[in-house]
């Protein structure tokens, strides 16, 4: 029977660390601080305006349906064109999105900059996977996307606690005139480095096999899944701990927390991931995320929170990053920008679902509630991955072979 696998590339680097890893490293930690602040400042900005809890989850959520249209000609134009002017393209919609966070008056302001938002991530963290993917030996693929996923914690520490720092002082729009300027600096730096390999394109065809992978829908679907039960974090935890007493510049410390334990945790789980097989990863992290949200929904005072994020992130540090590598090594090279894009496909239509029913949640039961409702997914998720553990498992060991 055959397997699927990665393609052979002349081109492709024998280590980890080089250049234009380096230089995707740089440029997705500032993209993902622009998209960790308007993650987390969203919910209270729209809550600034009067806006209900189910208003906030939708306004939270809105960027999924432009993310999710695009995304039926990101895949394919990632796939045919230069990669690095797709990136640049999609930097300069992520600014459009901050500039309208920054004048922003009103509601439909903030549902406008989620729609930009939504076109930016449709192809930005898409292409940059990828791009990350072409610039990573083949057999160490999962060990380089936990050291690649690094520059997004980074930015969890720091994104959150200083937006709502200088939100507190400042104000919403003069918070979203400095990430507006991180953007711009970001577009410059992409400007004046390289990033891409010599590859083969595929022709743009806009059709179901150039946009969607089916080789990774068992992983995405446990990707949408997971996306769904985290967008409960970015959209209402500042909301539900100022609820229950935590200041706004207090709780800021639960993402600095998430973001030094994924630092530790993230490159030995993508290691792990590689040695003892995904499943396992999988598993283990399920449990700590279980764990998280129960913790969070009985906490009361901030140290309780702060648990809850350590727990949160050694789940969170084994579930995407492993799904991602999985979804990466089932599709041949040429392939990755349609296996990327499926998978990125699956985490928007849970951040969609997520903000949605999370909102209706707390309007009906609370937020208590909410947390612990959302362990019913997550017990389906690890059901799915029961069924395909197999599957999973063997993945790491064909792209051994392949790459050998």
């Amino acid at each position: 029977m055959h397997s699927p696998g990665i393609a052979t590339n002349p081109h492709a680097p024998t280590r980890i660390l080089n250049a234009r890893f380096a230089a995707m490293f740089v440029i997705n930690t500032l993209a993902q601080y622009a998209v960790y602040s308007m993650n987390t400042l969203t919910a209270p900005f729209a809550a600034s305006f009067g806006a209900a809890p189910t208003v906030i989850g939708l306004v939270s959520s809105t960027f999924a349906v432009t993310a999710m249209a695009f995304k039926l000609v990101s895949s394919p134009a990632i796939d045919a064109f230069d990669r690095k002017k797709v990136l640049l393209f999609a930097l300069s919609v992520l600014l459009a999105a901050c500039l309208c966070d920054a004048f922003a008056t009103s509601v439909p302001f903030l549902v406008a900059s989620r729609l930009f938002s939504g076109t930016a991530l449709a192809f930005l963290p898409t292409v940059c996977f990828v791009i990350v993917s072409d610039n990573l030996p083949a057999d160490k693929m999962g060990t380089g996307m936990g050291y690649y996923t690094l520059s997004t914690v980074v930015v969890q520490a720091s994104a959150p606690a200083v937006g709502l720092w200088i939100s507190n002082r400042l104000g919403f729009n003069l918070t979203f005139v400095v990430v507006s300027a991180v953007v711009a600096v970001t577009i410059l730096f992409t400007l004046a480095v390289p990033l891409e390999r010599p590859r083969e394109r595929r022709p743009f065809t806009f059709r179901p096999g150039s946009i969607f992978s089916a080789a990774v829908l068992a992983p995405t679907f446990i990707l949408l899944i997971e996306a769904m039960i985290w967008s409960q974090v970015n959209t209402f935890l500042v909301l539900f701990a100022q609820s229950r007493g935590v200041l706004k510049d207090q709780i800021g410390l639960f993402f600095t927390v998430l973001a030094l334990v994924l630092v530790i945790s993230r490159p030995t789980i993508g290691t792990l991931a590689d040695r003892i097989g995904s499943s396992r990863v999988l598993f283990a992290s399920m449990f700590f995320l279980a764990a998280a949200f129960l913790t969070i929904s009985w906490s009361h005072e901030l140290n309780g929170f702060l648990l809850g994020a350590a727990l949160a992130a050694f789940g969170y540090a084994g579930c995407q990053p492993t799904l991602m590598a999985i979804c990466l090594r089932l599709v041949p090279a040429e392939r990755r920008g349609a296996a990327s894009c499926t998978a990125y496909l699956g985490q928007d239509i849970g951040n969609l679902i997520g903000g949605v029913l999370g909102g209706a949640l707390v309007q009906h039961f609370g937020y208590a509630a909410m947390w612990q409702i959302m362990l019913v997914p997550l017990i389906i998720a690890a059901i799915v991955t029961i069924v395909y553990r197999r599957r999973i498992d063997f993945i790491p060991a064909e792209t051994a072979a392949t790459a050998a």
